[in-house]
This record gives structure tokens, sequence and C-alpha cells, in this order.
């Protein structure tokens, strides 16, 4: 699962959309449940659209920078552009975001792990459950799939950003990456969507007063 990096504010921003297993160390024991099936999908659908999403810290709409053209699409995830783009200087508006999860993260519970979240409900994830990864949040927060519910979790297995302490004991183990983008929705002119991901975008950042900004080559 990816990182996508945009400028907000000037500052790189890393909306992490599902997360990578890194190398196993030398002294890592076998999970019992790794080669755990993927859980019911039952009423999600995939690709699954995380409606009004800004992921990461700070992540606005508002008035946004072309730092190069910007291709734009009829529909988030098009697999073609319109023709047109938003040329390189521009400044434009964009609406609303969205995350579309072509494939979601899948993630094994490698021992008893305490549902943590702004709204506690006390419980606990177990060793025999799998839960599906959909979105990143920001602050270390997920969108997960669990028992037939979307569950706010913080995240508790490997992914690209989080560096615990020497002595953190992960509670979940990548079973398999997710694919996922963020796309946003501009007036433009012209309107349509954007692929931030793959885009040269200046966005602003609600953690920093100044406008966005494109960096300055040498």
């Amino acid at each position: 699962m990816g990182v996508a990096r945009f400028l907000t504010g000037g500052v790189v921003c890393l909306a992490v959309l599902g997360c990578e297993h890194p190398p196993a160390a030398e002294d890592a024991v076998e999970v019992p449940n790794a080669e755990a099936e993927e859980p019911s999908s039952r009423g999600i659908d995939f690709p699954y659209r995380v409606e009004s999403a800004c992921p990461g810290e700070g992540c606005s709409y508002g008035t946004w920078l072309a730092c190069d053209a910007v291709p734009v699409y009829a529909e988030a995830g098009a697999p073609e552009s319109t023709g047109e783009s938003i040329g390189a200087g521009a400044s434009f508006e964009v609406e609303t975001g969205m995350v579309l999860v072509e494939e979601p993260g899948v993630v094994a519970v490698t021992r008893p792990t305490p549902h943590v979240s702004f709204l506690s409900d006390g419980l606990t994830f177990q060793p025999d459950d799998t839960i599906l990864v959909l979105d990143y949040v920001g602050e270390g927060f997920f969108n997960v799939w669990h028992a037939d519910s979307i569950l706010e979790v913080e995240g508790f297995w490997p992914w690209d950003a989080f560096r615990p302490s020497d002595d953190y004991e992960y509670g979940g183990e990548v079973i398999r990456e997710g694919r996922s983008g963020f796309w946003a929705r501009t007036s433009g002119p012209p309107a349509g969507w954007i692929d931030v991901e793959a885009s040269a975008v200046a966005a602003p950042n609600a953690l920093d007063p100044d406008p966005p900004r494109c960096p300055q080559g040498d």
C-alpha cells in the first residue's frame, strides 16, 4: 500500500493510503494465522469510495496550485483523462475529495489488541480476527472493515510512517497490501477530477498559515 506525496503549504504531505510490510527481522517469530483468509466483505463492495476524504494531517480543500500541467478526468478512477488539463502555475479550487479503494489491505491480528479510537467501545481484536484496511484518516488512524462494520482504528500493524519504540509489539501482521488513490474534484477551469498522487500540485495545509507554493528549482 502506497503513500501519496503532495505539497501542503510548501511542506510535503504524506497521505498514507495503506500499509507496507517492512522486511522481517531475523529473529521474527512465525505468525500462526499468516495465511488467514480475507474476511467476508458482505455489505461492502470494491472498488469502495470514501467520500469527502482528505487523508493526512492538515489536508484541506480550497485553493490549490498546479506545479505542472495537471490532467483532468471526467470521473474519479477513470482510465483516461478528458484531454484537458490545468496549466502549470495556475490556481484552482478543490471542492471535495475521495479515496478510491481498489483493493483493501488485509491484516491478521496476532495478539489481543484493544480497539483504540476517539470513541472507545471496549472492543478487543482477537488473534483469529482478520481486518480489511480501507483508508488512512490521519494521526495514525485508519478506517477498517471488521465484523460487517467500518471502524476508525489506530494502526497496530507495520505501516509506512509508523516508527514505534524498540520494545513495541505489533498486534497485527500485513497479509496483503491494498491499492487505493486520492482524487480531488475541482471546479476548474476545466472542471473535473484530478489524480492527486499522479499530479504535481501544492495544497493548503490547515496546520500551516502559508499559502500553497511549488518547490523552486536549482
